[in-house]
């Protein structure tokens, strides 16, 4: 008896683990929902920002994360985020347009955006066929030499050689302010190459784990590899800096700068950097690879067109939006001050000219109204004597 008791217990244990292991495989199942979203044409790759009612975010920074093209399903992208997300924002173009905030409710919904201030959200599914799978996915950060230009990663898995993005070189990768480059891959993703200059300098096979990495590139075989983020001591940037003298309407004058034709820019925000007033030049110092920069004002209301620079220290004369002299040597231009002394200067000497002038002119009336007077003078005591002689 006490045999069979032994035996029931067992048996009920054995089916409330069963039973708490499928609750829990069901639970795992639901942590994650889907965010579908169809966007206008002219919003490019599209991203998705996501939060708690506590202000929980999904991502660390804005815009988010970009979304996935459903190429099943022309026109529509996706993301999964955790279940406990209640709000949404779908931005694009860099974030520079978005939604306004879109309720999920913890439930899949489809998003259809027409326009910032217009999105129409559904818990009925808008696609056709299977939803995707949710595929784990880690982060490959990579620090690339200098002169390795738009760099990108290959990934794939070996050995069966499945490969996470279409062609070679695969997908660029995206710079962070602190000089990193990454990318987001499938957590199945155990060899990757980064290649840059379109392909043609690239490190070798490259193994890693399934987790966030970060690569370290001194040369295509030098390649180090760790799984938490490494302190990068870089040398000190050689600068240039940019004079300006904008014409006197244009405030706050600002200094937008860039690299050409790979568009680094130096600056996050347009309008750039206000310059500083230093005697008779607005200034600022900015990398040596910048060769592309716009003078601007009023807030970037007024503006020149992109003027190309040399890797050196430059002076830019900035008549109107349209005319605009540069120099790489400080140049001698006047000021308005002194164009306004040499204005004054002038008419002082025109006026005294005048003044002169007008004197000659008075003293030479008198000398005439005085030889007048005299030969009248002479005229009447002339007439005057003739007459007495007439008589």
């Amino acid at each position: 008896m006490k045999k069979s008791i032994k035996k029931i217990t067992t048996l009920t244990l054995a089916i409330i683990f069963i039973m708490t292991l499928t609750l829990n495989i069901a639970m795992a199942a639901e942590e994650n929902i889907i965010i579908y979203v169809e966007v206008p044409e002219e919003w490019n790759e599209p991203s998705l920002w996501a939060w708690s009612e506590d202000g929980t975010n999904v991502y660390d920074a804005w815009p988010g994360e970009k979304l996935i093209k459903d190429t099943t399903n022309e026109g529509w992208y996706y993301q999964y985020v955790p279940s406990w997300v209640s709000s949404v924002i779908v931005n694009a173009n860099e974030g520079t347009v978005q939604t306004t905030e879109l309720k999920t409710e913890s439930k899949d919904i489809w998003v259809v955006v027409s326009g910032p201030e217009e999105a129409a959200v559904s818990h009925d599914q808008m696609t056709e066929g299977a939803l995707p799978e949710g595929v784990e996915m880690i982060t490959v950060n990579a620090y690339v030499p200098e002169e390795w230009t738009m760099p990108h990663l290959w990934a794939w898995s070996a050995p069966d050689g499945t490969n996470a993005f279409a062609n070679w070189p695969g997908q660029e990768l995206e710079q962070s302010a602190d000089g990193w480059y990454s990318f987001k891959v499938p957590a199945w993703v155990n060899s990757v190459i980064v290649n840059g200059n379109l392909g043609e300098v690239q490190t070798t096979d490259v193994s890693i784990e399934a987790k966030d990495v970060w690569l370290v590139i001194e040369g295509s075989e030098e390649v180090s590899v760790s799984y938490e983020k490494p302190v990068i001591e870089t040398p000190a940037e050689e600068m240039i800096t940019i004079h300006a003298k904008t014409p006197s309407d244009w405030i706050m004058p600002s200094l937008w700068a860039w690299s050409a034709p790979d568009g680094t820019n130096v600056f996050p925000n347009w309008p750039g950097q206000e310059l500083e007033l230093i005697g008779e030049w607005y200034t600022f110092s900015v990398p040596k690879w910048v060769n592309s920069i716009i003078l601007n004002g009023n807030v970037g209301a007024v503006q020149t067109s992109d003027i190309s620079i040399e890797a050196q220290d430059v002076w830019v004369v900035v008549t109107d939006s349209e005319t605009y002299e540069v120099y790489y040597e400080e140049p001698e231009t006047t000021s308005e001050e002194d164009n306004s002394s040499e204005i004054e200067s002038t008419n002082d000497k025109e006026s005294n000219l005048e003044e002169t002038n007008d004197e000659e002119s008075n003293t030479t009336v008198y000398i005439f109204i005085g030889v007048l007077v005299v030969a009248l003078a002479g005229s009447g005591f002339y007439i005057q004597n003739k007459k007495k002689s007439a008589k």
